[in-house]
């Protein structure tokens, strides 16, 4: 052993000794691709995640280098995780994004103003349909209002459901047989939404209406054979929905017999801040999600709050059924 010094390492890094002095010539960094990440020393192991320490060789890199390859590697992981989770991005955030142009019929009420807000937030393209076009013309203002960046029209309905590429109905149960019987060939072969909650408010409260078809889900396929009806977001509330700010923090159950559309939906009520999206299998169950909506209203009233539902227990995958 020569006794040379041993340089002093960084915290977390283990004592080295120094290379003969032939060794000790510059090397150029490594021809890596376009967008990979350099390897990150242990010092900066803490920050980065399952980094190796030290490229092959030992070669020391300068900070410079060590310092954009932890950057990089942060905001590559960053970027991922925003992928993954696709919750309470800012707007106009584009990168790995699938748009979809969502039309919500009866967008003027609270809870279709809401939803109009939220989606617009998240980058997608609304559209509200009314009946009247004066009323979905000042409905996209007010959510102009919250979201300056947000791309939202006002359209009467029959344009609203032809331009949209998933169509919300949001409208009273009252006018769900009149706007989708009279809207059914524009609705063909499109995702179609139900957020209609069957209920008649008496004294002692809200109260479910029973529905022939089972559910209003069911009554808006059989009006519309050849749409792809989904039943979701019963149970969100509409005071929440209009701070794009608020986490929800609640469940969302996706009833659907169209497995391929019911994953499209809960994708899209996943893009909401603090929603899970439960699979609720086929549309027939939507019924004990629109009638347990009565119930919920009830306890809200009661507790004087806006509370949502949340299911315990689940796993994270998403079943196959």
């Amino acid at each position: 052993m020569s006794g040379a010094p041993v340089r002093s390492p960084c915290r977390g890094c283990p004592a080295r000794r120094p290379r003969a002095a032939h060794r000790r010539q510059e090397h150029p960094a490594p021809n890596l691709p376009r967008g990979s990440a350099r390897p990150v020393p242990v010092c900066f192991r803490t920050a980065v995640k399952g980094t190796r320490p030290w490229p092959a060789g030992g070669r020391w890199q300068r900070p410079c280098t060590i310092a954009a390859a932890w950057l990089h590697s942060r905001n590559r992981a960053r970027s991922v995780q925003g992928r993954r989770l696709g919750r309470g991005a800012a707007p106009g955030s584009t990168r790995g994004r699938r748009w979809v142009k969502i039309a919500i019929l009866g967008g003027t009420g609270d809870e279709g103003l809401g939803l109009a807000i939220r989606y617009a937030w998240a980058g997608e393209e609304v559209i509200i349909g009314s009946r009247a076009l004066e009323r979905a013309v000042e409905a996209a203002r007010r959510v102009r209002e919250v979201v300056p960046e947000g791309r939202v029209t006002g359209l009467v309905n029959e344009d609203a459901a032809a331009a949209g590429d998933t169509v919300f109905i949001s409208v009273p149960y009252a006018g769900l047989r009149g706007t989708v019987s009279a809207l059914a060939p524009r609705l063909a072969g499109k995702i179609v939404v139900s957020l209609v909650v069957p209920l008649q408010f008496g004294k002692g409260g809200p109260h479910a209406i029973r529905v022939e078809e089972g559910s209003a889900a069911e009554q808006a396929q059989a009006l519309a054979p050849e749409a792809r009806v989904v039943g979701a977001f019963h149970n969100l509330s509409a005071h929440e929905l209009m701070d794009p700010d608020k986490d929800l923090g609640c469940d969302v159950i996706v009833c659907a017999d169209d497995r391929a559309a019911r994953r499209e939906v809960m994708a899209l009520a996943e893009k909401l801040p603090g929603v899970r999206a439960v699979d609720g299998g086929a549309l027939a169950y939507s019924r004990y999600v629109e009638d347990f909506t009565a119930l919920l209203i009830s306890i809200n009233r009661r507790y004087k709050t806006h509370s949502g539902i949340r299911i315990t227990g689940l796993p994270e995958a998403t079943p196959a059924t």
